[in-house]
C-alpha cells in the first residue's frame, strides 16, 4: 500500500489576470501614442500659446488706436513693429551689459583670483599663494593649455566638421591630453537604439570623453 497522497489538481488562473494584462498593455500603447503625438505637435502648441499671449498683449493698444480712427490692420502692424523694435533694443542692452561684465571680469581678474584664494585659505585651511596662482593663469607657457581643434569627424559613413576643445597638461615626464565632445547620432545617420515600442532607448546626444597620455621614452627605449 502506498502512502503517497493523490496530487491535487492545479488551480486555474484567475480570470482577472488576463484583464489586468490586457489593460496594462493597452495603457502602455496609449501612453506611447500620446507621447508621440505630443512630441510632434509640441512646436505647434508653443506657437499657438505665444500667438495667444501676443494677441492679448497688443489688444488694448490696437483698440485704443482703433478708437482714434485707425484701421485695425494698420494699428496691429504698428503695434507689432513697436514690440519688435523694443525686443531688439532689449537684446542690444543685454548684449552691452554682458560685454561690460566680461570686460570687468577680464580687467579685475586679479582681484577675483585674490578673493577666491582668500576664501579657500580661510575656510578650507589651504596655503595657496595668490601671486603664484595669478602668474600661472597669465603665463602662456603654464602647465595647462586649452586648445580648440577643428577637423573632420567621420561616423557611419557621414563626415561633418567638428570643433573640439582639448586640455594639454604637462605631468612630470608625460603629456596628458583630455577632451570631451557631444555629438548627435542623427547628425551622422545613426538611429538611436530603442526597444519596447520606444519605451526604452538611448538619447540622441552622446558625450564622448578621452584621456591620452604620452610619455617620453626611457633611456633603454622601453616605457
Amino acid at each position: 500500500m502506498s502512502d503517497d497522497a493523490p496530487a491535487s489538481p492545479a488551480e486555474p488562473m484567475p480570470r482577472w489576470v488576463w484583464k489586468a494584462v490586457a489593460i496594462f498593455w493597452f495603457g502602455a500603447v496609449i501612453a506611447l501614442l500620446v507621447r508621440d503625438v505630443w512630441s510632434s505637435l509640441y512646436p505647434l502648441f508653443i506657437l499657438l500659446l505665444v500667438s495667444l499671449f501676443l494677441s492679448l498683449a497688443i489688444e488694448p493698444g490696437v483698440n485704443r488706436l482703433a478708437r482714434r480712427g485707425w484701421r485695425r490692420g494698420t494699428a496691429t502692424t504698428v503695434i507689432l513693429v513697436g514690440v519688435l523694435l523694443a525686443f531688439l533694443v532689449f537684446l542690444v542692452a543685454i548684449g552691452a551689459l554682458v560685454g561690460q561684465q566680461i570686460a570687468d571680469l577680464l580687467g579685475n581678474s586679479e582681484k577675483y583670483v585674490n578673493n577666491t584664494v582668500d576664501f579657500l585659505n580661510t575656510h578650507f585651511h589651504t596655503h595657496i599663494d595668490p601671486t603664484k596662482a595669478i602668474e600661472s593663469i597669465n603665463d602662456p607657457e603654464g602647465p595647462v593649455h586649452v586648445y580648440s581643434v577643428v577637423g573632420k569627424l567621420t561616423l557611419h559613413g557621414t563626415t561633418r566638421v567638428a570643433m573640439i576643445k582639448v586640455r594639454v597638461k604637462e605631468d612630470k615626464d608625460a603629456l596628458v591630453v583630455t577632451g570631451e565632445h557631444v555629438l548627435k547620432q542623427t547628425d551622422y545617420g545613426i538611429e538611436p537604439y530603442s526597444t519596447a515600442l520606444g519605451a526604452v532607448g538611448v538619447q540622441d546626444e552622446v558625450r564622448v570623453s578621452w584621456t591620452i597620455t604620452a610619455k617620453t621614452p626611457s633611456k633603454d627605449g622601453i616605457r
